[in-house]
């Protein structure tokens, strides 16, 4: 193909996964409205976990007030959900991104994946905060 002569898709031809014929950089027209509110949404709905005020949780921690038994849970909680948030995001990026062929939903997927980043780093954030390993 030479540059200039390519056509656009029409949006009737826009198939969700694994299309041949589509340009998966060609945003618009939308076929799937649908994915398009989905990451305006998403957008919409942007936080960051610094944003989440901590002191009161670590004058918890740091107190005699939780038990043996209740520390342990919340660490392992903690652990679970970093690594859950982390291979979740992955899957998004790693095995499921590729075989989405419409731009609209690809936007939503890689909004979804920074939104899965964004809880692995509060779990980070949390863990720091409360100067844990």
């Amino acid at each position: 193909m030479e540059l200039g002569h390519e056509k656009r898709v029409q949006a009737d031809l826009k198939r969700l996964i694994n299309c041949q014929q589509v340009d998966v950089n060609q945003l618009m027209p939308l076929k799937y409205q649908w994915a398009w509110e989905h990451y305006i949404n998403g957008c919409a709905n942007n936080w960051l976990p610094t944003e989440v005020p901590m002191g009161k949780d670590i004058e918890l921690w740091k107190s005699t007030d939780l038990t043996d038994a209740e520390r342990h849970v919340i660490m392992r909680t903690l652990g679970f959900f970093c690594t859950a948030e982390s291979i979740v995001a992955n899957n998004i990026t790693l095995a499921i991104y590729k075989f989405v062929t419409n731009a609209e939903a690809r936007q939503y997927l890689l909004r979804q994946a920074f939104e899965e980043a964004v809880h692995t780093h509060t779990f980070l954030y949390i863990c720091e905060s409360l100067n844990l390993d």
